[in-house]
């Protein structure tokens, strides 16, 4: 009997094993191999998160401004530019690698889900995004150089400057809300990993 039929199961790899399931035997326990995301559906996907959580803020925005094309076209440039940032931090490799943990894809999911749910469930979290509205309000008109909220005065009547004033709204109040969202998550991360749950059983979920 030669050396190589003497070895054990153990030690011996299953060359027709498909390399998703070998890859999956191999990692930690409360772990999951993932397949790598399609884009189309990454970037439906948070297309449709960011139109759900912006909801309230458009409309008040929107509002406010009158509903006027260059105001209401800056916030649609904000929130195709965080669906556009969303669908590429996916993407990261260190992302990718974090998203294989269990835990930390449910907190990361509850956390979105939230925030899409006080979002239609209006007012639930609209103190938190009218604070953060209009702290972003008077960021964005130093930046831009408005006067009062920036919804009038001498020069607000130019149309790119209208459009820049409620692009930087949106894209300041994002980050805002993203801040608060990641600390909302991080709170769900620790309530998850107290109850155990990135020790129990990996599954795809």
């Amino acid at each position: 009997m030669n050396e190589e039929s003497e070895q054990t199961g153990d030690d011996l790899v299953n060359p027709y094993a498909a390399p998703v399931s070998t890859a999956a035997a191999m990692l930690p326990e409360g772990e999951v191999a993932l397949t790598p995301p399609n884009p189309g559906r990454v970037i439906i996907k948070w297309l449709i998160v960011c139109s759900i959580a912006a909801g309230p803020s458009f409309f008040f925005g929107a509002g406010m401004g009158n509903w006027r094309l260059p105001e209401v076209l800056g916030m649609i440039a904000g929130v195709l530019a965080f669906a556009a940032g969303y669908s590429a931090i996916e993407f990261l490799p260190q992302v990718q690698a974090a998203m294989t943990q269990r835990v930390k894809r449910r907190a990361t999911r509850i956390a979105y889900i939230t925030r899409m749910g006080i979002s239609i469930l209006f007012p639930v979290g609209i103190f938190i995004d009218m604070y953060c509205g209009i702290v972003s309000v008077g960021f964005a008109n130093v930046i831009v150089g408005g006067n009062g909220l920036g919804f009038g005065g001498a020069g607000f009547e130019s149309p790119i400057l209208r459009f820049l004033t409620f692009l930087l709204t949106t894209l300041i109040q994002g980050v805002l809300l993203n801040i608060i969202l990641f600390a909302y998550m991080l709170i769900v991360y620790g309530f998850l990993r107290m109850l155990g749950l990135e020790n129990s059983t990996p599954q795809a979920d």
